[in-house]
């Protein structure tokens, strides 16, 4: 009998000793969130038709790469990503009506994307209205009047130059040349993006010495710019300079070569940067040189949440998954949804005042640089990515890519006077 009730309290010791622990172990450990959603909704507006689609659909590649491997990871908090990605043809008025399916029929919980200044500002113009407005991590537009009107915003984020970065780049770069340039032919197209640039190319520019000799508006999207090269050629500049969307430079070369026209130096902005410049050109598109956030011999260090610990990773990476060089579109493209995701993973929800606050405190070391937010030229408060503060020049040298400025990134040396 005694021996009996000696075994009956071992066994209750041990199964209160269990529960003691169940317990401890329950509330001591550290739980991931729920965030009570099946999927966690993304918005994404591109241009993946009309004249834009070649860069909307590099866009569209990065996005869907870091898709792949977030979810393939378990998602965020266990919640995998869904993209929704809307076209929106490269004109501004689709961009609103994509915003408004977005947030009114999908419900995401934030939106990224875009390409051009004009679109960019008409989504967030088109955002603001709502109350309180979504959330916007965006990679597109570089008008200052982005800045000027919603980079004071809290719901807004920005991962790309704007117009000044670009044109003090270009300026300080033309500074180093030897023999310095004199002259300059100023071109550009006619919308936002043209028009801001081409303001601080002539302040910046006039400014350091040089002479602009002639400024030509062009309509982007047009398949000839004889009468634009003609102009151009007619002065006699030593740089012929340009500001356009990725089609626009393969006409515009492709016209300059046509007519002879030879200046010291051809540089353009955005343009020239993505591979099917050089495909498309061939030996036309030699000596040929621009600017642009990233090129793909920069290569950085990085860090978590990335599954890479170099940026030459993820070229290689998507290299193999698409056959081609990636463009500076796709790698921002790529950071841009895992800055999303990472924020969300540190909110440990999707309440709109916990994710803001969750982007605020982003700092992340990525293939493309340094993300973490700093104020810009016209608002003190921070928006816009550290490394969108500063670009690179380069030049295409037997079909590739040579960075030439910074000189800390460069790899190589320009060659000057074009031959």
């Amino acid at each position: 009998m005694i021996k009996t009730k000696t075994i009956t309290y071992i066994v209750i010791a041990i199964v209160i000793v269990v529960l003691v622990s169940a317990l401890a172990l329950y509330y001591f450990t550290p739980r991931r969130p729920t965030l009570g959603v099946q999927e966690i909704k993304i918005g994404v507006i591109l241009p993946l038709s009309g004249p834009y689609a070649i860069l909307g659909e590099e866009e569209k590649k990065g996005y869907e790469m870091a898709m792949e491997e977030i979810n393939g990871k378990g998602g965020v908090l266990g919640v995998p990503l869904k993209l929704i990605i809307e076209d929106n043809q490269g004109k501004p008025e689709v961009s609103v009506s994509a915003a408004e399916k977005l947030v009114t029929i999908d419900k995401v919980v934030a939106i990224a994307g875009e390409y051009m200044s004009s679109c960019t500002y008409a989504l967030l113009s088109a955002l603001r209205k709502y109350s309180p407005p979504p959330i916007a991590v965006l990679i597109g537009g570089s008008t200052d009047s982005i800045e000027k009107d919603f980079g004071s915003e809290e719901w807004f984020f920005h991962l790309h130059p704007y117009a000044y970065i670009y044109q003090s780049t270009i300026r300080d770069w033309l500074l180093t040349l030897q023999p310095r340039p004199k002259t300059i032919f100023l071109a550009y197209e006619k919308t936002a993006y043209g028009t801001s640039q081409a303001g601080y190319a002539k302040e910046y520019l006039s400014k350091a010495g040089f002479t602009i000799v002639g400024e030509e508006p062009f309509t982007s999207g047009a398949a000839d710019q004889t009468p634009l090269v003609l102009k151009a050629k007619a002065s006699n500049p030593d740089v012929f300079l340009w500001i356009g969307y990725a089609g626009d430079s393969i006409v515009i070369v492709r016209n300059a070569k046509q007519v002879g026209f030879k200046p010291k130096l051809l540089l353009d902005t955005v343009g020239v940067g993505f591979p099917e410049f050089q495909t498309s050109l061939g030996k036309d598109a030699e000596y040929v040189c621009g600017i642009e956030v990233w090129s793909p011999a920069v290569n950085y260090k990085t860090g978590p949440p990335f599954p890479i610990t170099h940026t030459s990773e993820w070229v290689a990476k998507y290299e193999k998954k698409y056959g081609k060089e990636p463009d500076y579109w796709s790698l921002l493209a790529y950071t841009n949804l895992y800055v999303i995701a990472d924020a969300i993973e540190r909110a440990g929800t999707l309440e709109r005042g916990a994710l803001i606050k969750a982007l605020e405190k982003t700092d992340l070391q990525s293939p493309i640089g340094r993300v973490k937010w700093v104020p810009g030229q016209f608002v003190s408060r921070p928006h816009q990515a550290e490394f969108a503060m500063k670009m690179v020049i380069f030049q295409w040298q037997g079909g590739k890519k040579v960075v030439l400025y910074p000189k800390e990134v460069a790899t190589g040396t320009v060659i000057y006077p074009m031959p």
